[in-house]
Order: C-alpha cells, then structure tokens, then sequence
C-alpha cells in the first residue's frame, strides 16, 4: 500500500476477502502502539445456518452468556500473572516523577497488558458469535441501554449541612460498571447481529419471570439468588440465567410466531450445541 509522503508500505491481512479488487479505499492509522490498516470492503453475507434452530441469549456478569439451550460461555480476563504484573506496575506508576523516562516505561508496559486483554476479548466475540451463527437461524437478546446502565450515581445532597453529600454507594457502582464493561456486551451483540438474525426483546423481569408455559408468574421472590430460581407459584427450578434466556425467546416466540425456525428440529439441536459452543461453568 502507498501511503502519501511516506511510500509503499507491506502489511499483513488479517481480514482476507474473495476479490482484491474490492477495496475501493484504505486507512492507515496508528492506535494504541500499533499501526492498523483499514480498507474499505463490501460487508460479508451473514452465515447461513440452515438449521432452523432459536436461541435466547441472557448476558450478565457472572455468567457473560447463558444461552437458552443451557450452554455458558465466559468472556476472558487476564491469567493471574498477568492481574499480579498489572498490580504491581500500577503500584509502581503511582511512585515514580511524572515526565520521567521510567515513568513512560511503565505506562508503555500496562498499554500493553491492556492491548493483550483487549485482544483475546475481540478474539474470544468473533469466534463465538460465529459458532452462535453457525448453529443457529435466529438469536433473541435483550435490548439493553448500556450507556444508562453504566452512568455514575447521582449525588445526594445533605438537607441538614449545605455544601455536603450523603453516601450514594459511588465506589459499589463504580466496579459494578467496570463488569459491565468488560464483558463487553454492547460489542458482542453488535458483532452477533452481523452475522446472523438477531431480534431485540424488552428485558423488564426476564430474569423474575418463569419460564414455564403454565406459569408465568413474575416475583422478585423467584430469584433466591444469582443462580438460583425457583417459582413461588409452581416450584420451577432453574438456573436463573437460562431461566431468563428461555424468557427472552419465548418472548420472540409468542410475539412473532413466523420466525424461521421449527420447534421440533430446534429441539434435537441442542444436545449438538452444546458440544460445538466453547462452555464455561455456570457462576453460582
């Protein structure tokens, strides 16, 4: 590729398509301590499954995907040693002279950390939002405002000292928000959603409500605890998660009964998918 003032300059593809003549325009741009170049494709067709499989998908913290199949699958962190190594140059950032060589070291070798985990995250979205889309013709997930879920607590004046603020659990909602956003549920709904059918559904009391046809009770008493579900109407026992996965599509199913999909070849798929999905174990 030749960049204006610079030359002809080698990249490797790491995105390859069907015909070179495609790209009509390219992108060199340099982001965090890497050059990437972008050239501009046609998008890809979305992956046919041919299954006539469904799937409701329920994200969370705990469990970053619970399928409604009953598969789990966790979004990558770092490995220990990595968490310790960052630790401990946070520690060491925080004691050395700011405009100091080793100060920009440090800064460099947690840039880099970052990069890794960001990597593997990207990698780990792409590689199973594929799988989803291979086994499945439709996914149902829910339609969550992100953005208003991980906003800062409003301040709470005190009425009996002006000037001053009353607890509003700032620090509690603070790591609560980074969970959300490292399971990186905006990205993998976006990624999931290019490549095969996604339906959006109401997320109010997915998680409260049973999923049996006969029941449907919704109870903030269902939930016991963050894995567990149990009706206080019938007595269904769940995991809350594929509980409220299995609410999601059934939310699809009763709104929109067209959707491509046979109820009975998607019920012989789900012993299948759970071999194909790369599972993690449930969070209790």
């Amino acid at each position: 590729m030749q960049i204006p003032k610079v030359g002809w300059v080698k990249f490797r593809l790491t995105y390859r398509y069907q015909d070179a003549e495609q790209g009509t325009s390219a992108r060199a741009v340099h982001h965090n301590g890497r050059w990437h170049v972008s050239i501009t494709t046609p998008p890809r067709p979305r992956i046919p499954a041919c299954t006539g499989a469904e799937v409701g998908i329920d994200v969370g913290v705990k469990n970053t995907v619970a399928t409604s199949d009953g598969t789990f699958i966790q979004a990558p962190s770092w490995t220990p040693g990595e968490q310790r190594r960052f630790l401990a140059l946070q520690r060491r950032l925080a004691r050395q002279e700011k405009g100091s060589k080793r100060r920009v070291k440090t800064i460099a070798q947690l840039a880099g950390l970052r990069r890794t985990l960001n990597d593997r995250r990207t990698n780990w979205i792409e590689q199973t939002t594929a799988a989803l889309a291979r086994m499945y013709d439709l996914a149902a997930v829910e339609d969550l405002k992100i953005t208003n879920m991980v906003r800062r607590p409003a301040p709470r004046p005190d009425p009996d000292i002006p000037g001053s603020f009353l607890p509003n659990n700032a620090r509690a909602k603070a790591g609560l928000n980074r969970a959300i956003l490292a399971s990186c549920w905006g990205k993998f709904t976006t990624r999931l959603a290019d490549k095969m059918t996604v339906i959006r559904v109401n997320p109010g009391n997915t998680s409260r409500q049973c999923q049996c046809q006969s029941c449907k009770a919704t109870s903030a008493r269902n939930r016991e605890s963050q894995a567990v579900f149990i009706c206080i109407e019938c007595g269904h026992e769940a995991h809350a998660d594929t509980n409220a996965a299995q609410n999601i599509l059934g939310r699809v199913i009763n709104t929109n009964p067209e959707t491509p999909g046979d109820r009975t070849q998607r019920s012989r798929q789900r012993a299948a998918s759970t071999a194909l999905l790369p599972a993690a174990q449930p969070a209790a």
